[in-house]
């Protein structure tokens, strides 16, 4: 019996984890255990364990996601052999830049299933561009206060299982037209500055990993206790002095 109960927690256990893991972003969560081709922005606490404050899943797949990134170097020219002209070319190699990403889409205009039937599409679309200003908004209250560390945003693309902290760059355009007058069309430049996947921070939240560790002991607790009951139970017959 002990046993049973024991399994019984550990499954819980593993139930709530995963529960709790796929709500917190993909910093510590496996692309697999999302669907594919589902996007999402988060706004984080600029401090470990990085809380998210809000995370906007995009009800509807962009129609366009342009990655870019840049070979970084030089080349110069110095004299060379005949056979290559009289010029050998020297290029000096320093490396790839982190992805530059450009996101355009709509959000429609009904409730759709990408975000659980939260919000309408131009609800949709002013939370996304809400979350947008309000990481500049909080950013600039930390540089008055002097504070170093930034609220953080991040771009999970769990299609290509890339995940990127970014900062909105450029223009940030909504986009209306008289030929489809009901939707609005967002355009988005995020530059990435962090791969989220090499990341120092630990796969766990502390958060997280204390709220699994008070499951995992609750349920030690209830089997130590249950088999204590069990081992120091005796059989009887009813009527028996």
């Amino acid at each position: 019996m002990s046993t049973s109960v024991t399994q019984l927690g550990d499954e819980f256990l593993g139930v709530a984890t995963a529960y709790a893991l796929s709500n917190v972003g993909p910093r510590r969560t496996q692309p697999a255990q999302t669907p594919a081709g589902l996007y999402a922005i988060a706004l984080r606490a600029p401090s470990p364990p990085y809380i998210p404050l809000a995370i906007y899943t995009f009800p509807l797949g962009p129609s366009q996601i342009r990655r870019q990134v840049t070979g970084l170097g030089n080349f110069y020219d110095v004299i060379g052999s005949a056979n290559k002209f009289g010029v050998t070319r020297i290029p000096d190699i320093y490396g790839q830049t982190a992805p530059i990403y450009t996101i355009m889409g709509t959000t429609g205009v009904k409730y759709h299933s990408g975000d659980n039937f939260l919000w309408t599409g131009l609800e949709s679309l002013n939370i996304l561009f809400s979350i947008i200003s309000q990481y500049f908004a909080l950013n600039a209250t930390q540089a008055q206060a002097g504070q170093s560390s930034l609220y953080k945003l991040e771009f999970y693309d769990y299609y290509l299982g890339e995940f990127w902290e970014v900062v909105p760059l450029g223009p940030q355009e909504q986009m209306q037209n008289n030929a489809r007058p009901q939707l609005v069309f967002y355009n988005l430049h995020l530059v990435a500055i962090q791969s989220l996947e090499q990341a120092p921070s630990d796969i766990l939240d502390p958060i997280f990993s204390t709220i699994q560790n008070g499951i995992n002991s609750a349920f030690t607790a209830s089997s130590n206790a249950f088999t204590s009951v069990v081992n120091s139970y005796t059989p009887f017959n009813i009527g028996t002095p």
